[in-house]
């Protein structure tokens, strides 16, 4: 076990560094670089010696495999270097946004979890009724929908026909909680209603999968009621993988969030990460 958690690790290592070396020789492919980009983007003309003197002082005339050592080892030391738009440590921009996400993220996972597990075991429950079929309809095209239409929609809706906009921008809980579930409430549902469709599929198919197996069987020729069988036997061992699921669900949910924190306008990693793009 050891030995394949290493291996593992090593793995892992060598590929977020094989990664980090394929977008960083991609950048340097694009024409031009930090500087001229900083110069397009402030309007100002620059004569070629100002130029010269900013990529000196970002150590942009090095030679690549300079810099990207120094940036490695920066990165070792937990330094993330500095925004050359901004002027502000990356690690702290990264710090101030990441509640934001994290909020949302936990908040999701939440109602991902609550409201996948109920509608799956339910539906398995009531196999092939009328509310398995509208649970299995439903979870189709709710999955079907990008979230970044829901999102537009929604403000859509709300500001046309009910002249209402969530509140923009992002309080902390513990200065005003009702102030920041107003504004996170929207990207929350949508996220976690949308990874709520698939743990519930998920959790439909182990539940009736675990249905069909002897031991509950046996129970039930014990004479257990269905609602004990369901809670002791057929849900709690459904639930094993339903757990591994979830988990795997974290990098949808991130990567949902950095699209509904630029439509509804939140300070988060997610908003932080388009603008880097940019």
């Amino acid at each position: 076990m050891q030995t394949y958690i290493a291996r593992r690790i090593l793995f892992g290592v060598v590929t977020l560094v094989g990664l980090s070396l394929l977008v960083s020789g991609m950048v340097r492919l694009i024409p031009g670089n930090a500087v001229t980009a900083l110069a397009a983007d402030t309007g100002t003309g620059m004569s070629q010696a100002t130029l010269r003197s900013i990529e000196h002082q970002l150590g942009l005339d090095r030679p690549y495999p300079v810099q990207y050592w120094d940036w490695l080892t920066g990165i070792a030391h937990g330094d993330l270097g500095q925004s050359f738009l901004t002027g502000k440590s990356v690690g702290q921009q990264v710090r101030s946004t990441l509640p934001v996400t994290l909020e949302i993220a936990i908040l999701s996972m939440v109602i991902t979890a609550v409201v996948g597990i109920t509608i799956g075991v339910v539906s398995a429950a009531r196999q092939d009724t009328f509310f398995d079929y509208a649970i299995r309809t439903l979870s189709i095209a709710w999955l079907a929908i990008p979230s970044f239409a829901i999102g537009t929609l929604i403000v859509l809706v709300l500001s046309v026909v009910f002249k209402w906009l969530p509140p923009f921008g992002f309080v902390s809980i513990r200065h005003n909680p009702l102030k920041n579930l107003e504004q996170v409430m929207f990207p929350v549902l949508i996220i976690g209603l949308q990874l709520s469709a698939v743990v519930a599929r998920f959790t439909r198919s182990a539940t009736l999968e675990v249905m069909r197996d002897d031991y509950v069987r046996t129970a039930r020729a014990k004479g257990l009621t269905e609602w004990l069988v369901f809670r002791r036997h057929i849900v709690r061992n459904a639930l094993l993988p339903v757990i591994t699921v979830l988990g795997t669900q974290l990098g949808f949910l991130l990567g949902g969030a950095v699209i509904l924190e630029t439509v509804f306008a939140l300070p988060g990693f997610g908003s932080l990460t388009v603008n880097a793009v940019q």
